[in-house]
């Protein structure tokens, strides 16, 4: 049996944009980078992992070292900041690790404020978030500050 977990890509003219879904970490992810890619700019599943769920979240490593075998350029964690599912970690870890670990390994990333509306071509064509360079952000509380918008009342980013 054969089952997709639903990601996407926008392949337009200017840019390749990739949605890549739910998924545990494993080969397909090179594959996918393979066949589809690379891209301008991916929205990675970040968050809700534990143990159990292995197979279907990615831990903030994995999604990043997904993201690089799927050959983005610049990454966006989604899926963590709707609410917490798992156990095994905090609300704010998901987004945190995920930074530690891109810039260990070298992933352009954006990682915007809760609620804050950003322009993509700003973070494809400058790497920026809210005129803010998104590699010279260097902590969770510099981009919470960028906007004026409370955490607590922010809209959901990822699904």
């Amino acid at each position: 049996m054969k089952s997709l977990w639903g990601g996407w890509v926008f392949h337009l003219p200017e840019e390749k944009i990739w949605f890549s879904g739910d998924g545990g970490y494993g080969q397909h992810f090179k594959e996918i980078g393979q066949r589809l890619g690379p891209f301008d700019f991916a929205f990675m599943e970040n968050g809700q992992y534990n143990e159990d769920w292995r197979p279907i979240h990615l831990f903030p490593d994995e999604c990043v070292q997904a993201a690089i075998d799927a050959q983005v350029k610049k990454a966006m964690p989604v899926h963590w900041a709707g609410f917490s599912l798992s156990y095994q970690h905090g609300w704010f870890e998901p987004a945190v690790a995920f930074k530690q670990f891109a810039e260990t390994r070298g992933l352009d990333y954006a990682l915007p404020t809760l609620g804050r509306i950003f322009l993509a071509a700003d973070v494809l064509a400058r790497g920026l978030v809210g005129g803010v360079s998104v590699r010279k952000v260097r902590s969770w509380t510099a981009i919470r500050s960028l906007a004026s918008t409370s955490i607590h009342h922010a809209p959901i980013l990822g699904w």
